[in-house]
């Protein structure tokens, strides 16, 4: 700022009239200076600075609710192969995480209950021989009427029960596919293709009847189960979507209306589309989002800044940035729905906010 030579002030009536002429002109520029919005910075500068940009979208859901969840997998995803007879536990050829095909040996137990079976099989089909000659026997009489029609009718009826007989001990010594083996031990087998999650016997260790011996992972799909406070029960329904933080997107499939009496919240369901790199078992945050038509714009969540006591974001310009302050209608860890001056397809800076902002301030 110059306001002209020694002469120049006396010509225009004396100093103090000059410096009076100052001091109004500084006064009238400092608030300009100390409101002004935009920050000038060129390409490099940005670039030195590390600052990234996102996109301004329109919004086409908003988030309704974050919750802790846990990582499940399917309700009829995870299945047991039970040990059919209680026993001892011979041998285990399966390992956790160890992928399985269908009637791959499990574990080997020794039973003496299934040595009573297999016994009581033999014994019923040797009651079967017998009931079947004498059926033929009564049969082939009573065709040449030597003796009546009824005694042949009643040697068939104890042939269909000791059929009968038969019939459920074999199924018994071969329920679940088990093999039985040459002395006298059997081996369950993986009923399924899947991957091992669990082995619930060791050798030397007693197994009792249809205990689950080994649970199978059968699907590589995943869901999340959460627990929703009563406030938040009705804003959320099946279909709804959801995202893991900074993981896969899903869909909510249960949505229960009643409270769990000890966790005092109600169970949602979510079925991911992917399992991305989460494990069964893993505590994830869940975003819930409702589909709505709504005049929102959305911007990432990292986008957003809290400025003299509200929430701003920088707008990319031609010349930098300008500072814009927004309203915050929903957040969750990876996107905002906010009302602001803004249009779909504008850039905001998501880094380096902090730079941003002490230059903002004039720092």
């Amino acid at each position: 700022m110059n306001c002209g030579t020694a002469n120049d002030r006396h010509r225009r009536g004396g100093t103090l009239k000059w410096w009076a002429a100052c001091l109004m002109l500084a006064s009238a520029l400092a608030p300009a200076a100390a409101g002004a919005k935009d920050l000038t910075l060129a390409d490099e500068q940005i670039t030195r600075l590390g600052i990234r940009l996102g996109d301004v979208r329109h919004a086409r859901s908003e988030a309704t609710a974050t919750l802790p969840a846990t990582v499940i997998p399917p309700l009829n995803g995870r299945i047991a192969a039970p040990v059919p007879y209680a026993g001892t536990v011979l041998s285990v050829a399966v390992l956790p995480g160890q992928v399985v095909k269908k009637s791959d040996p499990l574990l080997t137990v020794a039973s003496r209950e299934l040595i009573e079976s297999v016994s009581r099989l033999r014994q019923a089909e040797a009651d079967l021989h017998a009931a079947e000659a004498v059926e033929r026997r009564y049969s082939q009489l009573a065709a040449k009427d030597i003796v009546a029609r009824n005694r042949a009718d009643e040697a068939a009826a104890q042939r269909d029960k000791a059929l009968a007989a038969v019939e459920e001990l074999r199924r018994a010594t071969s329920i679940l596919g088990i093999r039985i083996n040459d002395d006298g031990s059997y081996t369950a087998r993986a009923p399924q293709d899947g991957r091992v999650y669990e082995v619930g016997a060791q050798p030397g260790g007693r197994v009792e009847a249809m205990a689950p011996g080994v649970l199978l992972d059968t699907s590589e799909e995943l869901w999340t189960e959460a627990h929703v406070p009563p406030d938040l029960i009705a804003s959320i329904e099946v279909g709804d979507p959801a995202k893991v933080a900074g993981g896969p997107v899903g869909t909510v499939i249960s949505m229960a209306r009643a409270l769990d009496p000890s966790m005092r919240s109600a169970r949602m369901l979510v079925r991911l589309d992917s399992a991305g790199d989460l494990v069964a078992g893993q505590m994830v945050t869940i975003e819930i989002a409702k589909r709505r038509n709504t005049t929102g714009l959305e911007i990432p969540s990292a986008a957003l800044g809290w400025i003299d006591g509200a929430f701003a974001v920088f707008v990319k310009t031609s010349s930098g940035f300008a500072l814009q302050t927004v309203k915050v209608r929903s957040r969750t860890a990876d996107t905002a729905t906010i009302e602001a001056d803004l249009k779909a397809g504008d850039r905001v800076a998501i880094s380096g906010l902090s730079q941003l902002e002490k230059m903002a301030a004039g720092e």
